[in-house]
């Protein structure tokens, strides 16, 4: 099995139905990370990480009471 490649420094988070974007901004800012870019409305969200740390803080992210689902933002090539 050949290993996905991804962008350094970048998470794609994804909140739940009803989800504070408020909440999240306010948990990603304590913590020094930045909520990059909205990849899809209301929904999909690119969240900047140290570059290093994308997996710890993927499972850190994952936990938070507003975020379905967190992934490495993988390359398509």
């Amino acid at each position: 099995m050949t290993e996905s490649k991804y962008i350094p420094g970048q998470i794609v988070v994804f909140l739940k139905v009803g989800a504070s974007e408020e909440r999240l901004k306010d948990f990603l800012a304590e913590n020094g990370l930045v909520l990059a870019n909205l990849i899809w409305p209301k929904a999909v969200y690119l969240v900047g990480v140290p570059v290093g740390e994308e997996l710890k803080w993927k499972e850190r992210i994952v936990l938070h009471q507003d975020v379905d689902g967190a992934e490495l933002n993988i390359l398509c090539v």
